[in-house]
């Protein structure tokens, strides 16, 4: 899968991040053609008594299926409640656009004089190559297209006729956000840094269940 950048001068907005190529596992935020923005906050609730982080963080999150293969638009419309999904914040001015460093041991290089190179899943300086500045996680809470039907109402595939085909392209996600990393990112960073996602990550269905094995073994240790 590849999904090249490219910072590309706008006169009004200054450098821009843009996105050429595609992959089957992430998609770019926002919607070009409507002026939507990638994500935007909605609703802070206070913290409970006695904690000093809000109690819940609600975002909404769109995505435009515009560009996508039929068969990745199928994949992306399939993401419903409790799936979770990485928000990353891509900065193309940023990258270094140096390759992985060389691996440690016999001079980094295979026999026959093959270089050989960290993988990127173990390359410390990843986010520095590619002007990754920031990833959130967030978990989908409901699931809207352009016409505000909640396609992700389990109700609508048991009522006559079943699910109901979604309107346009445009998919709202409203999804929840972690409150503690909401709270350290206001004092250090700054709230407008949900402002800068530009990219949504997803992972296969079998291995997008690590929040329920985090609260199966919080529940066990409870």
């Amino acid at each position: 899968d590849y999904y090249g950048t490219n910072d590309q001068l706008d006169d009004e907005d200054g450098d821009r991040t843009e996105f050429h190529g595609w992959a089957r596992m992430g998609i770019e935020l926002g919607s070009k053609k409507r002026d939507k923005p990638g994500v935007r906050l909605i609703r802070v609730d206070p913290p409970r008594l006695g904690e000093r982080v809000p109690s819940r963080v609600i975002a909404e999150v769109v995505l435009d299926l515009h560009h996508c293969a039929t068969s990745l638009a199928k994949e992306w419309g399939e993401i419903g409640e409790f799936d979770n999904l990485f928000l990353v914040c891509v900065d193309a001015t940023t990258m270094s656009g140096a390759p992985a460093p060389l691996m440690e041991g016999g001079g980094g290089r295979y026999e026959g004089d093959e270089e050989r190179r960290v993988p990127d899943e173990e390359d410390c300086s990843f986010p520095q190559r590619y002007g990754i500045r920031a990833v959130r996680g967030c978990m989908v809470l409901e699931v809207r297209d352009e016409a505000g039907v909640v396609l992700s109402d389990p109700a609508l595939a048991y009522d006559a006729g079943g699910r109901p085909e979604p309107k346009g392209k445009l998919r709202y996600l409203r999804v929840a956000l972690d409150p503690a990393q909401f709270a350290a990112d206001a004092m250090a960073l700054g709230t407008d840094i949900y402002d800068t996602f530009n990219l949504a990550v997803r992972r296969h269905g079998r291995e997008n269940n690590f929040r329920a094995v985090l609260e199966t073994l919080r529940g066990l240790m409870t």
